[in-house]
């Protein structure tokens, strides 16, 4: 969301309806951080609607937590979360505001009829392309999935395309997306760019203590380390930093790589011990496993450089990666590759691109050594573009802002 908003003030209160594809609890910052802490310090509650795998889930913050138990996965999950999102219709009579649904196609029909039957705006959130992916899905794994899994994927693909596009998003009183690619991608599907908003993953500042936030000189003598926090699953590409520092280390270059995080499939874990012993560079890279947010943050800010390669597939083309932005709002210098909108960040900060490649990595951390002054002043001016334009304090403002436009036309 690029266009600026003018400060918003905390008025009367505004109750939101608000039903979400994640389990309760989720890590998303865009549910837990802007919903469930930012928004409501304007006076915007939501009522979450979703469900939860946990025996005793935790307080919802934003609002009102609605949830109902049930399986984290599988087709069960699928019922059970059109069940939960049928409750809509009567409670939507309990004095909301607005209704906003998040990348579901039946609970957005059933939040878009529950909104029209009391007078109230429909709000779509969409963070990924969720039809597409199973399309995607059906198209590349083809039969392998087995015969009524891959009709399953061809029939929602189908089917929920024509819901979502033709039926729901039309009707919406506003669709909030992840990215400006996004916004283009639903204005080629005839929706109006006056009802379409970016909203970019960002970062929350307030849980970053500030010392954190200082980036030490480099200690001569010490062996560099460059990080990444995030998943390191398969279709990320991972083996283009390990590729990286093999042939950085080829170069004479004595560096280290710090990877915070982990693969979510077994197979996927153990592809990726074995490229780093294929690569003899096992005893060179430290592999932390997933860490709680802060000590994730903690371990990467003494690195010289944070790492963000990201595929540009036709399902990650609009989305917007975290990686940059905390990498930005910790001080660090980043390497990244030209993914719509981890570049423009990058280039607002006066910094380029790198190619996502092996040798285009490498090349990337070895100018990163070479020229630690030059990277220190991109990495202050994009720690002051983040602070400035992706913190969820400000996104918040800018979502609140739209939210009660959207309230007052109706």
């Amino acid at each position: 969301m690029q266009s600026a908003y003018m400060p918003e003030s905390r008025t009367e209160r505004f109750r939101i309806l608000y039903s979400t594809a994640e389990i309760h609890p989720c890590f998303r910052a865009d549910v837990v951080v802007l919903f469930g802490k930012y928004l409501p310090r304007l006076g915007i509650e939501s009522d979450l609607m979703a469900l939860h795998s946990a025996l005793r889930p935790p307080a919802w913050a934003g609002g009102s937590r609605l949830t109902i138990r049930g399986p984290d996965k599988g087709a069960k999950r699928h019922l059970l979360s059109v069940c939960s999102d049928l409750r809509m219709l009567w409670r939507v009579r309990q004095g909301y505001q607005a209704v906003i649904v998040r990348d579901k196609s039946i609970g957005a029909l059933i939040g878009l009829l529950a909104a029209r039957m009391v007078g109230i705006p429909f709000v779509y959130w969409m963070s990924f392309p969720m039809v597409e992916a199973w399309a995607v899905f059906a198209r590349d794994r083809g039969l392998s999935v087995g015969v009524l899994r891959w009709l399953s994927a061809k029939a929602r693909a189908t089917l929920l395309r024509w819901l979502l596009y033709r039926v729901v998003l039309p009707r919406a009183d506003h669709v909030f997306a992840q990215s400006d690619v996004m916004v283009a991608d639903l204005c080629r599907k005839g929706l109006s760019p006056d009802r379409l908003s970016a909203v970019p993953m960002g970062v929350d500042t307030e849980a970053m203590p500030e010392l954190l936030l200082r980036r030490p000189d480099r200690e001569a003598g010490v062996v560099p380390v460059f990080a990444y926090l995030g998943t390191l699953n398969r279709p990320r590409l991972p083996e283009i930093m390990l590729e990286g520092l093999a042939l950085l280390r080829a170069r004479g270059v004595d560096a280290r790589l710090l990877l915070v995080g982990d693969a979510e499939e077994a197979a996927d874990r153990q592809w990726l011990r074995d490229c780093m012993a294929r690569l003899d560079i096992a005893e060179h890279v430290e592999l932390t496993g997933w860490l709680a947010g802060d000590e994730g943050w903690k371990r990467c800010a003494s690195a010289v450089a944070g790492l963000s390669p990201f595929p540009r597939t036709e399902l990650l083309e609009s989305a917007s990666p975290t990686k940059l932005v905390e990498y930005f709002n910790l001080g660090l210098p980043v390497i990244a590759n030209d993914q719509p909108d981890q570049a423009f960040l990058l280039h607002a900060a006066g910094g380029a691109c790198a190619p996502l490649t092996p040798q285009g990595f490498a090349d990337a951390m070895q100018d990163i050594l070479a020229r630690p002054e030059h990277h220190a002043k991109i990495a202050k001016a994009g720690q002051a573009l983040v602070r400035a334009t992706r913190s969820y304090a400000a996104l918040a403002q800018q979502v609140a802002a739209v939210l009660r436009r959207c309230r007052s036309r109706g």
